[in-house]
């Protein structure tokens, strides 16, 4: 992985025995330095992973938008083709 602006998203799915939530976390990466994370239990009881996934995809995209609007304000474009890392097709 050779791009300046990296994005990557992950789950743990149904990882609390208690609550049966999954965990899901995101990481974007400028220059192979960190510079936005996240890791929360999710809110809801899902009972699939896929929707797990594209629930945690969603939130992830939702702050690329920020960093998509924030680079643009500074006249910084890392990479125009916008793709976040996740372990499911």
């Amino acid at each position: 992985m050779n791009q300046i602006f990296v994005r990557a998203s992950d789950i743990l799915f149904s990882d609390d025995l208690v609550s049966r939530k999954s965990i899901e976390g995101y990481l974007f990466t400028l220059f192979r330095g960190p510079i936005n994370w996240r890791s929360i239990k999710q809110k809801l009881v899902i009972k699939l992973s896929m929707e797990v996934e594209l629930l945690a995809l969603s939130h992830i995209a939702t702050e690329l938008i920020w960093w998509q609007r924030f680079f643009k304000e500074i006249g910084f474009n890392p990479n125009k083709k916008q793709m976040i890392y996740c372990d499911n097709l």
